[in-house]
């Protein structure tokens, strides 16, 4: 999985009119991997926090 600053070079790249097969040369990885990571580049925000989940063992103790 690529992470932080690689991942915004591919993305960089890309806008700057490189090809994948370019891109992957430059960054090491495979054609296919900079296309999916390129293709999905406006998912890589963070998720928002989940909430937290109760314990059914707390739930059962009350009873």
């Amino acid at each position: 999985m690529l992470k932080g600053r690689t991942l915004m070079n591919l993305i960089e790249l890309r806008s700057q009119g490189h090809s994948y097969h370019e891109i992957s040369k430059l960054a090491g990885v495979s054609r296919n991997t900079v296309a999916k990571y390129v293709r999905d580049g406006a998912m890589c925000e963070t998720k928002p926090p989940r909430a937290p989940r109760g314990s059914k063992l707390r739930s059962s103790i009350r009873r």
